[in-house]
């Protein structure tokens, strides 16, 4: 199955450098990723995988 690119809007560069860093330590956005899955299933796609299984 193919990826598709969501892209979500931050509200600052800030904000941005900020999410960024913290996937760059491995770390997760519950927030984001929650509101990622919402924008598949929006688009009629079916997530592959929950973000919130992975380890």
């Amino acid at each position: 199955m193919q990826n598709i690119a969501i892209e979500i809007e931050a509200t600052n560069q800030i904000e941005a450098d900020r999410i960024l860093a913290l996937y760059q330590r491995g770390k997760r956005h519950g927030e984001l990723e929650t509101e990622v899955t919402s924008e598949v299933w929006n688009r009629g796609w079916t997530p592959g995988v929950d973000p919130s299984l992975s380890v």
